[in-house]
């Protein structure tokens, strides 16, 4: 047994394993490594080569630009997460909070491009499975904050131009990524990491690209062009009947003959609309009425409603019918998916960008801003509890100044002012046992059977 282990490794080998060998000792540096497949920073972790390199981002590119279930499912989840209220809120009552995310929520309204912007070229992470910015500043002179250095541009880097994902050895950390772009806007380049704010799916170990959700309708995307290509063919083949002519025998080289053949090519070339049909030949038209296009199109609609399913949205199958509870539950299902989603962008921002502004700004704190999204599956009964019952029954708003403000900022409502009416009844409940109250009888009638 001694000799067959010697023969299977070597003596290297033998003594990684005895340093592999677990111990009461303190363990502070890694022994293995993710295990992840880059070779010269070309990620292979597809077993599909069609899907490695650049060519899936080419690939996911075609199927969000040319199918129109694919762009249906895309917007489906997409869009609540662009329409959702985002907001830069301070995390304690502290002045210095306070102040530290009104900054923050400035810095990012005076970006380039609208945050909103951002948002959506983040989410192409749904497309591609990542979605890569570089980081850009810029100076701003004498401001109500003073000189500081903010955010000039989150710009987006296409997937398609990303060619290597370049990471340390040791680590497997990102140390940056080398983009080729062609064109007037040509380029080749390194970026480094620390330049870089990165969002991706199902990241496994050093795999940064993700995981497209497009990866899953692959397959159902394939074959149902394949069968669209071929019903395309079979309707175009047999829509029209193919005309047949029986031609008297002995008459095949005559004049006659190559007349019908010049009026039959006529016809199917569809320049003429008659037939003149000399007395004693025949002619017939072979429609072939074995070819059945909705078939096919069964077909199609089987792997429509498979790329659905891969989208967690088979919820949307059942609009227009079935049961309405079970649609329910489903479209739950979906809106925890999509809060997942906007986490991966806030998670980010609020780990990486805000501590990095704030810390080159005014040094570093022990607490940040947060970044945080509402109005995707945040559903506190009815729509809020019918918006509070009616912003508290008619009076617009009141009971307390931050669900006030919160509430004006959500639903765009003017900023709040000292002047008017602001005046709490004392005799009633409180606002907090009043809302608790609406809330559970909106919660019971919302529970439909």
């Amino acid at each position: 047994m001694v000799n067959i282990f010697n023969k299977l490794f070597s003596n290297k080998k033998t003594v990684a394993l005895a340093e592999a060998t677990p111990s009461n000792k303190y363990h502070d540096t890694p022994i293995g490594k993710y295990g992840t497949q880059v070779y010269g920073g070309y990620l292979q972790e597809d077993y599909l080569t069609s899907l490695s390199y650049t060519l899936k981002a080419d690939i996911y590119d075609k199927m969000r630009r040319s199918d129109y279930n694919v762009i249906m499912l895309l917007r489906a989840v997409k869009n609540p997460i662009k329409a959702a209220h985002w907001e830069f809120c301070p995390c304690d009552d502290t002045e210095e909070s306070k102040q530290d995310a009104k900054f923050i929520t400035h810095v990012f309204d005076d970006m380039k491009h609208p945050f909103k912007k951002f948002i959506g070229e983040a989410l192409t992470m749904v497309d591609f499975g990542h979605s890569v910015f570089e980081i850009t500043h810029k100076i701003v002179p004498d401001s109500e904050f003073g000189s500081y250095v903010g955010l000039k541009e989150l710009a987006w880097r296409s997937p398609r131009t990303i060619y290597q994902w370049n990471v340390d050895p040791s680590s497997g950390d990102l140390t940056s990524i080398t983009q080729i772009a062609n064109g007037d806007l040509d380029v080749y380049v390194d970026i480094p990491v620390e330049f870089l704010i990165y969002f991706n799916i199902d990241q496994e170990g050093a795999n940064f690209e993700g995981i497209s959700m497009l990866r899953a309708c692959y397959g159902n995307w394939i074959r149902k062009n394949n069968s669209l290509k071929l019903n395309a063919a079979g309707i175009e083949k047999y829509a029209i009947p193919t005309p047949v002519a029986t031609i008297p025998e002995g008459m095949q080289g005559t004049q006659q003959f190559a007349n019908l053949v010049s009026i039959l090519e006529a016809y199917t070339s569809h320049q003429t609309n008659f037939i003149t049909i000399p007395k004693g030949w025949e002619i017939d038209f072979n429609s072939n009425g074995s070819y059945d296009p909705s078939k096919v199109e069964n077909s199609v609609d089987s792997e429509d409603k498979r790329m659905s399913k891969a989208f967690l949205a088979n919820f949307l199958e059942l609009i227009g019918g079935g049961s309405y509870a079970l649609s329910q539950d489903l479209s739950d299902f979906f809106l925890s998916g999509l809060d997942h989603l906007a986490n991966e962008i806030a998670d980010k921002i609020n780990m990486q960008l805000i501590p990095h502004l704030i810390d080159i700004n005014f040094g570093p704190r022990k607490t940040y801003p947060k970044l945080k999204f509402s109005g995707i599956s945040d559903k506190l009964g009815i729509e809020t509890a019918q918006v509070l019952s009616q912003l508290i029954n008619q009076k617009a708003i009141v009971p307390d100044d931050k669900l006030e403000d919160h509430l004006r900022l959500r639903y765009s409502l003017p900023v709040r002012s000292d002047e008017g009416q602001r005046i709490v009844d004392s005799s009633q409940n409180s606002f907090t046992q009043q809302f608790s109250e609406r809330l559970s009888v909106v919660r019971m009638r919302s529970k439909r059977p």
